[in-house]
């Protein structure tokens, strides 16, 4: 059986149970969050700690059930990598319970009460300027904090769990605000913050700071070990002082007590010298992990980088090398996944259904990499309540069917594709077309 994690959808009902689709039968299963953790570890990409902070919130469990549901998934989490994978612990699933035939669309939903996740956009700021940077940069603008402080209080006070700070470079936001924030939400239980820079200003001092504030991992984000490559990427003017400076504040961060995280953004102007990169540099570096994602264009700047099918193969043969090898960083790569759209329907956007995105002028947006587009701007945290935003969020609202491609209306996923589990990227459409109603053409239907 092989499940991807965003296949997953909690069905509407008190049990809180949760649909999964196996894409290798093309059956639907249903099982309880305990018995999805079993499932759930049998790929080793994945980890305890970001399964229980996903399912606490999607499940909305009381700190009992948590309690219970933390304390039996650790032992069989433990089990599972002392066997090496034995699938016996699934001995006390019979999946044959749970299968059952494609569900009517009634009968699903990919809502939850609350948003569990929320990314907030706190300045347009940023140390660089990249040529691939997907945000609206248009004007200077920092989020009021005032404003945000008491947004999140509300967010947290609704189980919110999941906060990306995001921008421009969120470092660049005032310092001591930002703390502020960070020590917000980790007051709250169970709460997980991701934040990246390309900041190389940041002292020892302020890691203490953050550290102290409750990060635990700090994500730098860099393409490259080569000067010339950074200062085309990056629009700076000395690619080697950068670098230098970017590695004396891992060191730096890491000495503060706090785990480290690279992300590489995979495109034409890195994908040839990549290997060498992760293996004989980033290897070297003091990190917990490195994130490996593909390019994705930005709808703001024109600037001749891409992806596509041929680096896409390049990237899985670097993938597959690693895979071969005890590497000694943990490593995750993030794939388009066949651009020409063979898993369109395995994967979905969270916007509407779990994750709100807040822009640096504070209004509510559909999502970062769209921006403030006028027909889906949801609300404003100064003058609306989360819940008043999230009514705004309802799928069913912000898109008609009625006026999709004919491709689309042609299609049995139709309802389920803009309305249940948003398949859609709503950037890759706005790419090619300025109404929101029309189809991705990463769909596999498009040509």
């Amino acid at each position: 059986m092989m499940f991807l994690k965003n296949s997953t959808m909690p069905l509407n009902n008190k049990n809180k149970q949760i649909l999964l689709f196996d894409y290798e039968t093309s059956n639907y299963v249903i099982a309880t969050f305990q018995e999805f953790a079993y499932l759930y570890f049998l790929d080793k990409s994945n980890d305890y700690s970001s399964f229980a902070l996903e399912y606490q919130s999607v499940f909305n469990l009381t700190d009992d059930e948590y309690k219970n549901f933390e304390s039996n998934v650790k032992f069989k989490y433990s089990t599972f990598l002392k066997s090496e994978g034995n699938k016996n612990i699934l001995k006390d699933i019979d999946l044959n319970n749970f299968l059952i035939e494609t569900p009517n669309n009634d009968q699903l939903t990919n809502r939850l009460e609350n948003p569990s996740s929320y990314i907030i956009q706190l300045t347009t700021r940023c140390y660089t300027n990249c040529t691939y940077c997907y945000a609206e940069r248009k004007e200077i603008c920092d989020i009021d904090f005032s404003s945000v402080y008491k947004f999140l209080q509300e967010a947290l006070q609704k189980n919110g769990k999941l906060f990306t700070f995001s921008g421009g470079d969120p470092t660049v936001y005032d310092f001591n605000n930002l703390i502020k924030l960070i020590r917000l939400i980790y007051s709250y239980k169970g709460t997980t913050i991701i934040m990246s820079t390309k900041n190389p200003n940041l002292s020892y001092e302020q890691f203490v700071e953050l550290r102290n504030a409750g990060m635990d991992i700090l994500q730098f984000s860099l393409d490259s070990d080569r000067p010339e490559v950074l200062e085309n990427l990056l629009g700076i003017s000395d690619g080697k002082k950068y670098l230098d400076r970017i590695v004396d504040s891992i060191s730096n961060a890491v000495k503060a007590g706090l785990r480290i995280r690279v992300h590489v953004v995979v495109s034409n102007k890195n994908i040839d010298h990549l290997e060498e990169y992760i293996n004989n540099f980033l290897a070297e570096l003091p990190l917990h992990s490195i994130e490996i994602v593909n390019f994705k264009n930005s709808l703001f700047i024109d600037n001749g980088i891409f992806y596509d099918n041929s680096i896409e193969m390049k990237l899985q043969l670097i993938r597959d090398k690693m895979k071969c090898v005890k590497f000694k960083i943990e490593y995750a790569f993030q794939m388009q996944c066949d651009l020409s759209g063979d898993l369109f329907h395995y994967s979905r956007c969270g916007a509407g259904n779990s994750l709100m995105v807040i822009s640096p002028k504070g209004k509510a947006i559909f999502c970062d990499t769209v921006g403030e587009n006028d027909q889906i701007v949801l609300g404003d945290i100064n003058s609306n309540s989360i819940d008043e935003i999230w009514e705004n969020y309802r799928l069913d609202k912000i898109f008609d069917k009625a006026k999709s491609n004919k491709k689309c209306k042609s299609c049995d996923m139709l309802d389920r594709c803009f309305y249940i589990d948003n398949f859609r990227c709503l950037a890759n459409v706005l790419r090619f077309s300025n109404d929101i109603n029309d189809i991705d053409t990463n769909c596999c239907y498009y040509n």
